[in-house]
């Protein structure tokens, strides 16, 4: 995507700045799940949440090096088996160039199964514990000013500032299941109010600025977002409460593009210019329909293989909140 995206010639040079927000929204969302299937004491959490990653991951790594083989003829992949756990092992190459949030995603999802593990009974500590971890993080950060990898190890992955992003999300359900029906003016101002303070942290993200440190950014999206899937659950007049279905028919699906859409992208472009033609706005549209085209599709499968998966372990309560259908 760089080729094009880099190129301030093109459109994609504003659409690669909008992509950098997917990773901090997604974790924001996932922190807000996490807590409510916690809540919800979902049963087997940690081994059914693993499911839900792994199996259409592998597929994905799977396919792109098969494609890569054969367009490109050879492929240069080292370390696939640490690549492929999931786990923090620092810098290694990736396949699909979009793992390290599942490692930070796979490591926030170790942390929630102690609290979501009936036997031990420590759900009602986990906002608690969430205040804790922040302040930690907090205090590594600003006191002793460590550095955020995305490519991160265990020894410093439990105090990336990243976390905070599923730290807000997760906070977030907690007062949101506390504080309800806010008047709609409320919740529209905060969802505008929260949107600006996006756009002016993109804004003044250069330079010395407050939001050129990636902490400080990081600390501002995770309460903007938060504050966004506050206001628009809180909605009562929702303008979007027509289209509720065929989003969360959307979310089943985006996985598979989220997986697949960088690898696509790039495969694209760099055949197209090992072909001799340059990068432009329509190489870049040709990239994204291509993306859309095939996340769509592998996001079609990953629907088949949860499905199959429920069958197989015969793990589909029909009693949780309905919040937890399409997880």
């Amino acid at each position: 995507m760089s080729a094009v995206g880099n190129n301030s010639h093109t459109v994609f040079s504003i659409i690669t700045v909008i992509f950098s927000y997917s990773a901090p929204l997604f974790f924001v969302i996932s922190g807000f799940l996490m807590s409510s299937l916690i809540n919800s004491e979902y049963p087997n959490f940690l081994v059914r949440r693993l499911l839900r990653i792994y199996p259409t991951y592998i597929l994905a790594v799977i396919l792109v090096i098969f494609v890569k083989v054969a367009i490109f003829g050879s492929i240069t992949q080292t370390q696939l088996f640490s690549s492929l756990s999931l786990l923090p092992s620092g810098q290694i190459p990736y396949v699909l160039w979009v793992e390290w949030t599942l490692v930070f995603e796979v490591f926030f999802y170790l942390i929630c199964a102690i609290f979501a593990t009936r036997i031990l009974n420590l759900k009602q500590y986990f906002p608690y514990f969430l205040l804790v971890w922040a302040g930690i993080i907090g205090v590594n950060s600003y006191y002793y000013l460590s550095a955020n990898p995305m490519l991160t190890t265990w020894n410093t992955i439990f105090t990336s500032a990243f976390n905070l992003l599923f730290i807000s999300g997760a906070l977030m359900f907690f007062f949101e299941k506390h504080i309800r029906n806010a008047p709609d003016r409320v919740n529209y101002s905060l969802a505008s109010l929260s949107i600006l303070i996006i756009a002016i942290s993109e804004y003044l993200s250069v330079g010395g600025s407050f939001f050129a440190r990636s902490e400080n950014k990081i600390v501002v999206l995770g309460i903007c977002f938060a504050i966004l899937i506050y206001s628009t659950l809180n909605f009562k007049a929702n303008p979007m409460s027509k289209f509720t279905s065929k989003l969360f028919d959307f979310g089943d699906r985006s996985y598979g593009l989220y997986l697949i859409h960088v690898p696509v992208i790039t495969i694209f472009i760099a055949y197209l210019i090992n072909q001799g033609i340059s990068a432009s706005n329509i190489i870049g549209v040709g990239a994204l329909v291509s993306a859309l085209l095939v996340g769509s599709y592998l996001g079609k499968l990953d629907v088949y293989i949860q499905k199959q998966i429920k069958i197989l372990t015969k793990k589909s309560p029909q009693t949780h909140d309905e919040s937890t259908k399409h997880l």
